[in-house]
């Protein structure tokens, strides 16, 4: 479902438009299970989740998959750092840090 930018709002039939922004606060669409897909890095700390897809190729899908980054494993957001740049998550029972660049890469089912 894509949202358009804004919407066009005319309060008189003679008046310029009022342009009215609609951005959502985190982009997410709905599995087919009734579930919200998001990204890793949009969700708050003390959030179960479960990975549904890694988008990433080569060496740092690799290492990912190594550390633990399974789709289908459960994954736990304990700490968020500064300006959500360093993020602290739980894997199979063990503390992993990503960058924002890295935890951008994996959609998780909310």
């Amino acid at each position: 479902m894509l949202i358009p930018p804004f919407n066009i709002y005319y309060e008189k039939k003679n008046q310029m438009p009022l342009l009215i922004n609609q951005f959502p606060i985190f982009t997410y669409n709905e599995n087919r299970y009734g579930g919200r897909i998001m990204k890793l890095c949009d969700l708050d700390t003390g959030v179960l989740v479960k990975i549904i897809s890694i988008n990433a190729f080569g060496l740092l899908n690799e290492r990912l998959m190594s550390l633990g980054f399974i789709p289908g494993n459960k994954v736990m957001v304990i700490k968020k750092g500064h300006k959500n740049q360093l993020s602290i998550y739980e894997v199979s029972k063990t503390l992993i840090a990503l960058r924002n660049e890295e935890s951008i890469l994996f959609e998780v089912d909310y």
